[in-house]
């Protein structure tokens, strides 16, 4: 069966027929998916002992383009991956890609750094404004495409950009918020340790056609101790860990004159603004972006000044 995991227990599988919060074809997807498994099975991962081969099944979709990209994560490679891809493209000519992943470890993750083209497509792409954006397998990119263009709109206008500012931007994904503020800046310096999204954000700078911007593949604590740049405006957009405390050290010695948090955790962004509020920084707005609406799950937008 495929499903998603019992709130709060990590080896306890909900089937899931249709879900109500994604495209129709979704439903389809996990319907041909069951059938051809069902066929050809294989055994699934056991979260206690640590064996067996299905593991993930990643579903990616392009809203402007109605296309889907599937990532089959597995312990290990087999023949039959191969005649699934074919099988699903054939059902439903939608899925512009087919791919696969193998994580043989015993971490409970979907993210995998590498995946092979099983059929068509490595990636697919999507619209935010007037941009657009290739999006891969193991990129990071918001879920509610239609809400995060106005999430980064709000992200552009908070950050009160001018023509002359250098603006780093930390945890920069694919790049989508250091695009969106570049036609309004000087220069924009994008950071992030994943390579799939670096690779991502310098391929969607030239997609756009914009040149003041440079992508760096670099972790965020090391590219602030060994960078002497200083910006005019920061904008961090961390996981939902937050900042850790060598990162939060590096930025108030960086000391821009604008900071912007943007945080999908309450919880961690209160933690991170004490230490800056400590640090010399006071808020000045907090804007709340609802990602998810009938959800608690919201995005919030910090200005911070010196």
């Amino acid at each position: 069966m495929l499903g998603l995991k019992e709130k709060g227990k990590y080896d306890s599988v909900v089937p899931i027929q249709n879900c109500y919060i994604q495209n129709e074809n979704t439903s389809t997807i996990l319907s041909l998916t069951n059938q051809f498994f069902s066929e050809h099975p294989l055994p699934v991962w056991d979260y206690n002992r640590f064996e067996g081969v299905l593991r993930y099944l990643l579903i990616r979709h392009s809203k402007v383009d109605n296309t889907f990209l599937l990532g089959l994560i597995v312990s290990e490679d087999h023949p039959y991956f191969a005649q699934y891809a074919r099988f699903i493209k054939h059902h439903l000519p939608s899925v512009s890609g087919v791919l696969l992943g193998i994580k043989d470890t015993q971490s409970d993750s979907a993210f995998v750094p590498h995946f092979k083209v099983l059929e068509g497509e490595p990636m697919i792409q999507e619209n935010l404004g007037l941009f657009r954006f290739n999006i891969s397998a193991s990129s990071f990119f918001q879920t509610n495409t239609v809400q995060a263009e106005k999430l980064y709109e709000a992200i552009r206008e908070a950050a009160q950009l001018s023509p002359t500012d250098l603006l780093m931007d930390l945890y920069c994904g694919t790049g989508t918020i250091g695009l969106f503020c570049a036609p309004y800046v000087k220069e924009v310096i994008g950071v992030e340790e994943n390579p799939s999204s670096i690779e991502n954000a310098k391929q969607n700078a030239l997609l756009n056609s914009i040149s003041n911007i440079t992508f760096v593949l670099d972790n965020v604590r090391t590219f602030l101790k060994s960078s002497h740049i200083v910006p005019d405006v920061m904008i961090v957009d961390p996981p939902r860990d937050g900042l850790i405390p060598k990162v939060l050290r590096r930025i108030l010695e960086k000391a821009p004159k604008r900071l912007i948090y943007v945080s999908c955790n309450p919880n961690t962004l209160c933690r991170d603004l004490l230490t800056l509020n400590h640090g010399g920084y006071t808020v000045q707005s907090v804007q709340a972006v609802d990602m998810f609406p009938h959800t608690w799950h919201l995005e919030s937008i910090v200005v911070l000044t010196r």
